[in-house]
C-alpha cells in the first residue's frame, strides 16, 4: 500500500508542476512580492485541498451535479492547460537547444500517448519529481537564493485552489481506493513535497525576476541551461500527459470517441505551438485560480454537510429513540 500511496502523490505532484511551476513564472506570478509564510501556506493548503478533493471522491456519485459541474471545468481548464504546456516546451527547448517545432511536435505524440493507462504517468512522474528536487537542490547551493516581500495568504489560497482543477480531479479519482486513513497520509505527504518544492522554486526564481522563465534564465546564468532545460521538459512532459489523459477519459464518459479526440488535440498542438508562454501564464492562470477556488468551497460545503451534519442527525435520532 505505500508504494501505492507514493505513485499517488508523485501523480498528483506531477500534474501541478508543468511548466509554469518548473520555469518558476507562475511562482513569481503569484508569489512576487510575498515572503516565506506566504510560501509555506501554499503548500500546506495544497495538501490540505489534495484531502478533500480525494474525500469527494468517495462520495462523488451521491453529488452527480456537483461531479458533472466539475467535469466541465476540468475539461476546459486541462484544455488551456495543454496549449500553454505545448507552447512552453517550444520556448524551453528552442532556448536550451536552439531547436524549432519541438512544441508542435511534443503535443501530437502526447496526443496519442494519453491513450494508453495512467500507469505509465505514475511511473514517469515517479521518475521526474526527484530530478526536479535534485536539480532545485543543486541550483540553490549555487545561487544562494532570495527572498523578500510580505504575507499574502490570500496568494497562497488563490494558487493551491488553481491547481486543484487538474491535480485534485486526479485526486478525486484516486481518493474511492483509499481510506480515511490513507487520505490523511497522501495528503500530509503531498503538503510536505509541495512545500518544500515551492520554497525551493521560490528562493531561486527571486534571483530571475523580470524574465518570463525565471528559474531557467538563473539555471543558465550558473552554466546549468541544458541541463536543466532537460528537466523542465520533461516536467512539462507529464503534465501534458495528464491534462491529455483526463480530458480524453471525460470525452469518453460523455461518450465520444478518445482516439478522435486525440486527433483533434494533435492539431490543436501544431496550431497553437508558437503561442507567447508568459503572456498566456499571466492572462489565463489567474481565472483558474478562481474557478477553482469556487470548486475547492463548494467541495469542503459538501463534505461538511455529508459527514459533519449527517452525523449530528443521526446522533440526534438515536436520542431520540432511546428516549
Amino acid at each position: 500500500m505505500i508504494f501505492s500511496i507514493f505513485k499517488t502523490v508523485f501523480l498528483f505532484v506531477g500534474a501541478v508542476i508543468g511548466a509554469g511551476f518548473a520555469t518558476g513564472s507562475e511562482v513569481m506570478l503569484y508569489f512576487g512580492n510575498s515572503n516565506m509564510l506566504t510560501i509555506i501556506l501554499a503548500g500546506l493548503l495544497i495538501g490540505l485541498f489534495a484531502m478533500v478533493f480525494a474525500s469527494f471522491g468517495k462520495i462523488s456519485n451521491k453529488y452527480k451535479w456537483l461531479d458533472n459541474m466539475l467535469k466541465i471545468a476540468v475539461f476546459f481548464s486541462s484544455l488551456i492547460t495543454f496549449c500553454i504546456m505545448v507552447a512552453a516546451s517550444d520556448e524551453v527547448m528552442r532556448l536550451s537547444f536552439n531547436i524549432r517545432y519541438v512544441g508542435a511536435a511534443t503535443g501530437v505524440i502526447v496526443a496519442f500517448l494519453m491513450l494508453f493507462d495512467m500507469r505509465i504517468i505514475k511511473l514517469l512522474n515517479s521518475i521526474i519529481v526527484p530530478f526536479i528536487v535534485m536539480l532545485f537542490i543543486v541550483m540553490l547551493v549555487k545561487t544562494g537564493g532570495g527572498s523578500s516581500g510580505d504575507f499574502h495568504p490570500y496568494n497562497s489560497f488563490l494558487y493551491g485552489s488553481m491547481n486543484m482543477l487538474l491535480g485534485g480531479y486526479m485526486m478525486t479519482c484516486e481518493g474511492k481506493q483509499y481510506s480515511n486513513k490513507h487520505i490523511l497520509i497522501i495528503g500530509g505527504i503531498v503538503a510536505a513535497v509541495m512545500t518544500g518544492l515551492l520554497s525551493l522554486c521560490y528562493l531561486i526564481s527571486s534571483e530571475g525576476v523580470g524574465f518570463s522563465m525565471p528559474l531557467f534564465e538563473v539555471a543558465r546564468r550558473i552554466g546549468l541551461g541544458q541541463c536543466a532545460g532537460i528537466v523542465i521538459y520533461l516536467a512539462i512532459f507529464t503534465t501534458l500527459i495528464g491534462s491529455g489523459r483526463v480530458m480524453g477519459d471525460i470525452m469518453c464518459e460523455l461518450g465520444q470517441s478518445k482516439w478522435i479526440f486525440s486527433i483533434i488535440l494533435a492539431l490543436v498542438s501544431v496550431l497553437i505551438y508558437s503561442v507567447d508562454f508568459k503572456s498566456s501564464v499571466s492572462l489565463l492562470y489567474p481565472p483558474i485560480g478562481w474557478v477553482g477556488a469556487f470548486f475547492t468551497m463548494s467541495l469542503i460545503a459538501v463534505l461538511f454537510s455529508h459527514f459533519v451534519i449527517r452525523k449530528h442527525c443521526k446522533k440526534l435520532k438515536r436520542c431520540r429513540l432511546s428516549g
